[in-house]
């Protein structure tokens, strides 16, 4: 599958940020995403990959350079009904609500009644492979695994046009987060929201991705932007295979020299 645009759906121009107590957190940052594109952002612990993420999502405010979402800065495309989710690696379920209490959630919250939307939920809540017998249990009642497919479907449930996905299958064992990685590109390829994935995981990336952007450390900024040229769907046994190896080596060079 490929997807193809004339304009950028993403821009950074020399975004940069810092804090009174950190300067240079990010610094010269310069990258364009187009529409519907599964981009993963690799890099050391520390080298901005999350902050770059809270930039795009306006949930910070880059004190240097320009980001644009949509041709708009993050905070504007909100207010301009351009619809974002963030997923982060605690599924920050609230513990006395069912699943699909927590999943209906972003409609509670907008007001909406609940002949809207119930349908809705109970189909997204599905489409994550979690069951109706699930949707009744609240988040202590849920293996891990379950609890980020329940938050996968708080986000997806509102229909985004961009995903914001920051280490989510981190805490998960190496069975289950390939799996989820799965499960993951079969909704997006079905969806195409454009999706931006933090990851330290060097195979998670280069299964998921059509891009991989990966940043060198203090002060954060773009050291590599490779293209991931296997085509989708992709299945298990991509994993398996002596291009695939020789991607993630090739990756996986890229990182050493940014802490070298």
């Amino acid at each position: 599958m490929t997807i193809t645009t004339d304009t950028a759906f993403i821009h950074a121009d020399q975004v940069g940020l810092s804090f009174p107590s950190v300067s240079d957190v990010l610094a010269n940052v310069n990258f364009d995403i187009p529409r519907g594109q599964f981009v993963s952002i690799l890099g050391a612990s520390g080298c901005g990959k999350s902050s770059l993420l809270r930039v795009m999502s306006g949930l910070q405010t880059a004190t240097a350079g320009l980001m644009l979402l949509d041709g708009r800065s993050p905070g504007n495309a909100r207010e301009n009904n351009l619809r974002s989710a963030f997923v982060f690696q605690d599924p920050t379920l609230l513990p006395w609500r069912t699943v699909r209490s927590n999943v209906s959630l972003p409609f509670e919250l907008r007001d909406r009644p609940e002949s809207e939307y119930l349908e809705h939920v109970k189909e997204t809540i599905n489409l994550v492979g979690l069951t109706e017998a699930d949707a009744d249990k609240r988040p202590r009642e849920l293996s891990g695994g379950m609890r980020m497919r329940a938050s996968l479907a708080r986000a997806l449930v509102t229909n985004p046009d961009l995903m914001l996905m920051d280490e989510p299958f981190a805490p998960l064992d190496d069975i289950l987060r390939q799996q989820l990685n799965e499960e993951i590109l079969r909704i997006w390829t079905d969806q195409k929201w454009t999706a931006v994935f933090v990851t330290h995981n060097v195979s998670e990336a280069v299964f998921l991705s059509q891009r991989i952007l990966v940043m060198h450390p203090r002060p954060g900024r773009i050291a590599a932007d490779i293209e991931v040229p296997f085509d989708y769907p992709r299945t298990a046994k991509l994993r398996a295979t002596a291009e695939f190896a020789e991607l993630m080596g090739t990756v996986s060079q890229e990182l050493r020299r940014t802490v070298e």
